[in-house]
């Protein structure tokens, strides 16, 4: 009764969000899913015990901590997924704009927001996410991926490129380049 929309393989295992299909009444309804990774066993190792409201956008696996962090359209959602049979939503977070892409870089998540481009958050407070300056580039951003000390945002025609060595301050803008259209953002080698 689920449609597939966004996939992470990590580890042993595959990661989905799925949207309920018959769910009649907006934001819709979705479940994370954790499958045994093919091509062992491609059997489902567990589900939320009960569905999330939100439109489904990215997620990533913080395999230091056991969790998966989800962004839905309305915030951000952390999952202990530790034991796979028992996922248990860990804590959960509204943002400014509608969160589409997150990134993990060690301790933080960089968050694409929509109109304040990115934001990010200290996930190593033990009672709830931590927001920190994080950019705003005065005009929304769909896509993020980080490497190293760069992260490299996408949205409103432009790739833009930022210094995430010190996540605890406002990130500063490296450069940006105009690409029309696009709308998210994958690096390979030396390019994006």
């Amino acid at each position: 009764d689920y449609n597939f929309s966004t996939v992470l393989v990590s580890g042993s295992y595959v990661y989905a969000l799925a949207n309920y299909q018959y769910d009649l009444e907006p934001p819709p309804e979705y479940s994370l899913f954790i499958l045994n990774r093919y091509p062992s066993t491609f059997t489902l190792a567990g589900k939320t015990a009960s569905d999330q409201s939100g439109n489904v956008a990215d997620l990533r696996h913080d395999a230091a901590t056991g969790k998966i962090h989800v962004v839905d359209g309305i915030g951000v959602k952390s999952f202990d997924v530790s034991a796979p049979a028992s996922i248990t939503l860990d804590e959960t977070l509204d943002t400014p704009g509608s969160p589409t892409g997150i990134a993990l870089i060690d301790d933080y998540a960089m968050i694409g927001t929509g109109t304040r481009s990115f934001q990010t958050f200290d996930l190593r407070s033990p009672v709830a996410l931590a927001q920190k300056a994080g950019y705003a580039s005065g005009s929304g951003r769909s896509g993020l991926v980080t490497r190293g000390d760069r992260a490299y945002t996408v949205g409103n025609n432009l790739i833009e490129i930022l210094s995430i060595s010190d996540p605890e301050t406002a990130l500063p803008l490296l450069g940006q380049v105009p690409v029309t259209g696009a709308t998210d953002i994958a690096l390979s080698g030396t390019y994006a």
